[in-house]
């Protein structure tokens, strides 16, 4: 059991639209934030995880002095876990096929340092300890192949700091192997993912040759194929990566977006306003949109690729972000976790809702939502692409998804009888009966019944 003085549970409901005068003109996807702070670590350098359940329920791995740490959130309530009772510090989660969390970590007193692996399966936690007595840089990933099989990505390095060693292990026949990689790396984070049988890495290229390379080979075993990607060098955390749904790597190196289709690398500029990047996180949702969390010029930043555009906002601008990670439930909504200013406090963000505001081909479906859905803005309101006999105005309206035919939109938004926006169904069950208009706002908190109702 955790100990009293860590369970801090301190909810800071902040609901904020990101002004745009933050980002004088770029484009902003306006999420509402919450802002939850679960827990004090105690001590500087302790990195969070943050990823998605099976029950679409967020769930963060974290270290402390305490131990390592697990907490799931189920409606408003969260439930913690102590995983392993030494102190850890860099940390990192994945789920695999059946849900259950693995988690990687480095534990140890900063003198001496190891690396452990965790796992839970029917309720149950096992650890090993993968290599002791070792130092490390502080950065650590894992990544499951398609059989569940770990691999933990981390880069050692010598009791003076003089060389650095970016090391692969795996899990086999029940022991723990140990691949180097390469020699000619920094001390710069770098970035790991696993998909159609290859395992892609990432990584900063030492002091002297600088850079930024990219590394390869099968799952099966074979020869790392290694390639400079580009010649920008990586500032010391400031680096991630992740794979879409063809298998493709995506890398995020500082202010910039690398990556692979086929045997063709591409890049764009990551236009923000900010400078000074501290450390990022990079995720790929299971729709392709790419999401961000970057601690940069002090402020914690969110960003997201839907289609072809990036877009940025700030979600903390005093001096937070540091060691932040970022996923995205199943309707893309964003969460962050990241430790506060004096590094002590576990914060964990989620963004609530988006504006429903910017609908540059005034179809009456916002561009973010035909973004987030389709890719493009190619769609119409009348379309129906699942051919579920709700067309996307109407799944807009429900907030159901337009080309999942097993989740049609609701009935009740496409009865208004009375024409006044507002469902039937909706206008019944709230006020019992229709006589409310659109614009109405009964309980006087300046929001009318229509956003209501689509809110």
């Amino acid at each position: 059991m955790r100990s009293q003085l860590s369970k801090i549970f301190v909810l800071l409901t902040i609901t904020f639209m990101i002004a745009s005068m933050i980002f004088g003109g770029q484009a902003s996807a306006e999420h509402t934030w919450t802002e939850e702070v679960l827990d004090h670590a105690e001590a500087v350098s302790f990195a969070s995880s943050i990823g998605i359940d099976s029950s679409n329920n967020p769930v963060i791995a974290y270290g402390s002095i305490g131990g390592l740490n697990y907490t799931t959130k189920s409606g408003n309530s969260w439930t913690y876990e102590q995983v392993i009772k030494d102190m850890a510090f860099a940390t990192d989660l994945k789920f695999d096929s059946s849900g259950n969390p693995h988690i990687a970590c480095i534990f140890g007193d900063y003198s001496t340092e190891g690396i452990k692996y965790a796992s839970k399966s029917g309720g149950t936690w096992t650890n090993t300890t993968v290599i002791n007595n070792i130092k490390t840089v502080g950065y650590i990933t894992i990544e499951l192949d398609a059989s569940n099989v770990p691999y933990i990505l981390c880069t050692l390095t010598d009791s003076g700091f003089y060389t650095y060693t970016l090391t692969l292990f795996h899990l086999s026949g029940g022991n723990w192997v140990q691949e180097n990689i390469t020699t000619d790396t920094s001390d710069g984070s770098s970035g790991l993912a696993i998909s159609n049988g290859n395992i892609h890495v990432v990584y900063g290229g030492s002091f002297i040759t600088g850079s930024t390379y990219y590394a390869t080979r099968p799952v099966s075993g074979g020869t790392w194929q290694i390639e400079k990607i580009t010649d920008d060098s990586v500032s010391e955390g400031a680096i991630s990566m992740d794979t879409d749904s063809s298998g493709n790597p995506h890398i995020l190196v500082g202010f910039k977006h690398i990556w692979k289709n086929g045997n063709q690398w591409s890049s764009e500029p990551l236009d923000m306003v900010y400078s000074g990047m501290d450390y990022l996180d990079f995720y790929i949702d299971s729709n392709d949109n790419l999401h961000a969390a970057f601690h940069v010029s002090y402020s914690l930043v969110y960003g997201q690729k839907i289609g072809s555009s990036w877009e940025f906002e700030a979600v903390r601008t005093s001096n937070d972000g540091w060691l932040c990670s970022v996923t995205a439930d199943n309707t893309g909504m964003p969460q962050l976790s990241h430790y506060s200013a004096n590094y002590d406090n576990l914060t964990y963000h989620t963004g609530t809702s988006i504006a429903t505001t910017g609908d540059s081909d005034s179809d009456g479906l916002p561009d973010i939502w035909e973004n987030n859905n389709f890719g493009n803005l190619n769609q119409d309101a009348t379309d129906d692409p699942d051919s579920d006999g709700h067309d996307n105005l109407d799944e807009y309206n429900a907030g159901t998804d337009p080309l999942d035919a097993s989740d049609p939109g609701n009935t009740a938004t496409t009865a208004d009888s009375d024409a006044d926006g507002l469902g039937d169904d909706w206008e019944i069950d709230n006020f019992g009966n229709l006589n409310q208009d659109g614009t109405d706002d009964p309980d006087n908190d300046l929001f009318d019944n229509e956003e209501e109702y689509y809110a």
